[in-house]
């Protein structure tokens, strides 16, 4: 596969003849022909890699792939060789073209330098035309015409995975799906409505489906029952990804016995006569892997929308197919149901049930349980898996030798076996379906260890330093990135573990047999290497191929890094990500790997971060989060290209000069620290002025105040993130003045010094987009502006000493969701008052206000309120009327006195509270229990 590297390349060639205004004029044209010749290949390189993914290729077009990939890296690296501003050598092979590249003291505009890098790129584009040559030569042209046997191969492979699993009639942990989606198709609801059933590929969609179509049909025979809905007629259609509106429309004519109508009629011609067969009737019609929103609104007007029931069901992998119909608005989905992995009980019996088929009872033999065990494990409950591992491994000899090899091949079976044909081709036509710049994004997510927890945050501050997130006009890198984690997790690829309280993925996951698949694909790629270090020694996880681009090192000390540096310093020189997990010491050699984009250190122990650091010229990104560092070199301030810093959780006090980093887009430098949570508990550093001249910026977090910050932080109008610290009372009007400037500001926190005094009146005209607020330090009035803030949704207020109670200038707020209160209101009584007041606030957390006595809440106030957590109020006689709470879910009672505590209504009822209860240790030293 060399879609991925001549992409980037491209983008790299681009940016650099943009940029580059000093090239000798022989260069840049050759560079450009360069581009011209790359461009031309694009399709026949998507093409050669969608069969190189499927079931391989000849040997001539791998061959030709690998030469058109190791071109691209090595110009990539010719490039980023002549930007480095000192001494070094590069060697770069290509067929039999060997070159060497000296460097010159001097940068850019040295005329010894420019003379070079215009003799190897006429030595790249020599090669790049015999490589495009040789395609013409071994008749590779045929490629591009390959395009339509791919698709019939996708049709074939798309309509008979999953209906191999359905084929099994497998009922393992779907009988409680199919008595919801029952539910649901019976409801009554008099108009048509849409079922959604989405997963990713070998989830069970269809076999859930089928197994839901036919009970409809089974029920509808059963006339003498006026308690079941009854349907008039029935239609299966498998669209797949190469969808042809006129073909499934055919089907549906088929299915729903039609007669009488030429088939060889327009789209629109049969739609309508689907139309009005479909018109005075009930009908439940599914449409079964459905791969694009294009089409429901391509055939939805064949839908009719009458006043009797009828039910649509669409199985996808894509969460959004089923939005955005344009011609019939009520195919909106009105249920969408998820489809979740099978329990691990219920992934042990289908396993076994293929695995030990001649057994009647499908039990595992004693011998063998730990290494079902394992392999069910990997399998992460996904059906389709579970049955071809099962198949697979039944005809191995019945010995615990035999399947703990199988087990410990895994990654090798997966990739060959022809039984597992099927679980590389669900897999396959999901990734081959990506748009290329997601491809890149998803391989990428491989560096991470399995089963890691990936942020989403950090996972697009990578995509964006590693060049993998494409600009778009009208915002920023960072949004399209969220854009790009949206987009995979809809397609099922990556697993949403955690949403944050404003519905977007905070964290997620790889699927661990996904990952196993594309782990040989990002090895042809050169994109990845892994080596983990145990007790045992170290282990290749990925094959050493001399042009990987990405090295994740797990358990790895420095002895991993000088033996790559030292035996091969060419394969250091071309690493761009270097990420260390659970890795106890910092390389020695971090110098080595001179190109380096992206420097993930979090968590290992750093005495002290070397000065070479500096000579890391082409540093995107780099994270020294929780690493125990105290002091940051000087020589930070070189690395010009610098655009992500997270030096997070450690002892640092003061940043040097960085007023020529002039790309930072994110920085984040708080720490906590382990003692009683008070104001000094989060810590920031002390920034160089300079830092507010940074025009890309769009983070900031951990900026110590002082006067001249306060007066220039104004500057930074594009910032979506602003932390301050060690704020000061008389920084109080100019601070108000900086950030009204601040059009773009997302989330706004400041802390007060030590126990000093916000002063945050003055704010006239607040940020227009402004969704957070957390405020630190006592306020001797709260700031009224903030109820003009529409789009709040979270406000945190901590140790304000509030002498009013704020929820009268908050109660309006029309998009408040979550709202903290942590020894910020000395009063005696917290009001919410009713109707239509907080409209949709969903968690309330109040935390040691030491002298409140009641918690009245009016009536209609608080009416979509989930969660209450109440913790340390010892005046606390009793929670809040319970009869008003009508939609919490969860009350937490933490530190909280008996009485307080004996107050709550049916404490041994749930139901008659109506939520969850959890009660905690109370300040009598008892532990309450629900």
């Amino acid at each position: 596969m060399a879609q991925i590297p001549v992409e980037l390349l491209l983008k790299t060639l681009g940016d650099f003849l943009v940029n580059e205004i000093r090239l000798q004029r022989s260069v840049r044209p050759e560079l450009e022909q360069i581009m011209l010749e790359l461009q031309n290949m694009r399709s026949l390189l998507k093409d050669a890699d969608s069969r190189l993914l499927r079931d391989g290729a000849p040997v001539s077009v791998q061959e030709w792939v690998e030469q058109v990939r190791a071109a691209a890296y090595d110009i990539e690296d010719i490039l980023d060789e002549f930007m480095l501003p000192f001494g070094g050598r590069v060697r770069l092979e290509f067929g039999t073209l060997t070159s060497f590249l000296i460097r010159s003291p001097t940068w850019i505009n040295n005329p010894f330098k420019q003379h070079r890098l215009a003799m190897m790129i006429e030595a790249m584009k020599r090669s790049i035309s015999a490589i495009s040559a040789r395609r013409d030569r071994y008749n590779l042209r045929g490629l591009d015409e390959g395009t339509c046997s791919t698709t019939v191969a996708r049709q074939q492979l798309t309509t008979t995975n999953e209906a191999y699993i359905a084929e099994d009639s497998h009922t393992e942990g779907i009988d409680e799906n199919v008595d919801i989606l029952m539910t649901w198709a019976q409801s009554g609801d008099p108009k048509l409505a849409t079922i959604l059933l989405v997963g990713m590929g070998g989830s069970g969609k269809t076999t859930l489906a089928r197994k839901v179509y036919h009970k409809l049909k089974r029920n509808a025979e059963k006339e003498d029952d006026a308690t079941i809905t009854q349907f008039d007629c029935f239609a299966w259609v498998p669209v797949t990804q190469s969808f042809n509106a006129k073909d499934v429309l055919q089907r549906l004519l088929i299915d729903l016995h039609i007669d009488g109508l030429p088939m060889e009629r327009d789209v629109t011609s049969l739609g309508e006569a689907i139309r009005q067969h479909l018109h005075s009737r009930t009908y439940v019609i599914v449409l079964d892997d459905v791969w694009s929103s294009d089409v429901l609104n391509t055939i939805g007007f064949a839908f009719p929308k009458h006043d009797r029931q009828c039910r649509l069901i669409v199985t996808s992998r894509l969460e959004n197919v089923a939005y955005g119909s344009i011609e019939v608005e009520t195919l909106s989905p009105t249920k969408i149901h998820r489809v979740k992995p099978l329990k691990p009980e219920d992934s042990m019996k289908l396993f076994c049930r293929n695995a030990f088929r001649e057994n009647q009872e499908h039990k595992c033999p004693k011998h063998l349980l730990e290494t079902c065990e394992k392999l069910v494990d990997r399998c992460n409950g996904l059906p389709l898996a579970l049955v071809c591992l099962g198949a697979v491994i039944s005809r191995r000899e019945r010995t615990q030798l035999e399947w703990t090899g199988f087990y410990e091949r895994l990654s090798w079976e997966l990739e060959v076996n022809p039984g597992l044909r099927r679980v590389r081709a669900i897999f396959s036509l999901s990734f081959d379906e990506l748009p290329i710049h997601l491809k890149a994004c998803f391989l990428y997510c491989g560096i991470f260890p399995k089963n890691h927890l990936i942020k989403a945050s950090k996972l697009i501050r990578l995509w964006v330093s590693e060049g993998l997130v494409e600009e778009k006009e009208g915002t920023t890198l960072e949004q399209v990135g969220k854009q790009y984690i949206e987009e995979l997790t809809q397609r099922s690829l990556l697993l949403v573990v955690e949403k944050n309280d404003k519905g977007r993925v905070k964290s997620c996951q790889m699927h661990e047999l996904l990952r196993e698949l594309m782990m040989p694909m990002s090895k042809r790629q050169g994109l990845l290497r892994i080596i983990h270090e145990s007790g045992h020694g170290s282990q290749d996880h990925v094959s050493s191929n001399e042009r990987s681009r990405s090295l994740s090192l797990m358990g790895s000390t420095d002895k991993i890094i000088k033996e790559i540096c030292l035996r091969d310093p060419k394969k250091a020189r071309r690493v761009r990500s270097l990420l260390m997990f659970d890795s106890p010491c910092i390389p020695s050699l971090l110098h080595k790997f001179m190109l380096l984009r992206v420097l993930d250190l979090q968590g290992v122990f750093i005495e002290e971060l070397p000065h070479s650091i500096g000579h890391l010229y082409h540093l995107r990104y780099l994270n020294l989060r929780n690493t125990n560092l105290k002091r940051i070199p000087r020589s930070l301030g070189k690395l010009h290209n610098l655009q992500a810093l997270d030096i997070r959780d450690n002892q640092i006090e003061r940043i040097p000069n960085l007023s020529k980093v002039k790309k930072l887009r994110y920085v984040s430098a708080y720490s906590h620290f382990i003692h009683p949570y008070t104001i000094s508990q989060f810590s920031g550093c002390d920034f160089p002025s300079q830092i507010c001249k940074s025009e890309c910026l769009q983070k900031l977090s951990g900026i110590n105040a002082t006067n001249k910050i306060i007066e220039t932080i104004g500057n930074l109008t594009q910032l979506k993130t602003l932390g301050l610290f060690k704020v000061k009372q008389e920084h109080g009007e100019k601070l108000c003045k900086s950030i009204e400037t601040m059009k773009d500001l997302l989330c706004l926190g400041i802390s007060a010094d030590s126990e000093g005094e916000l002063r945050l009146e003055l704010l006239n005209t607040p940020p227009p987009h402004l969704e957070d607020i957390w405020l630190f330090g006592r306020i001797e009035r709260f700031p009224k502006w903030v109820r003009r803030v529409n789009n709040l949704r979270r406000l945190g207020l901590y140790f304000s000493k509030l002498r009013d109670s704020p929820t009268p200038y908050l109660q309006q707020l029309p998009n408040l969701e979550w709202f903290k209160l942590y020894d910020a209101y000395d009063g005696r009584e917290l009001e919410f008052q009713g109707a239509n007041n907080f409209p949709k606030l969903k968690t309330l957390t109040i935390v040691k206000l030491l002298k409140l006595r009641s918690i009245i809440v009016k009536e209609e106030a608080l009416l979509q309120l989930q969660t209450l957590s109440i913790c340390g109020c010892p005046e606390l006689k009793r929670i809040p009327d319970h009869h008003r709470l009508t939609n919490l879910k969860k009350l937490d009672l933490v530190d909280m006195p008996h009485y307080t505590v004996t107050s709550v209504p049916g404490q041994g009822d749930d139901q008659h509270f109506g939520a969850k209860l959890h009660l905690y240790k109370g300040s009598d030293d008892e532990f309450y229990k629900l």
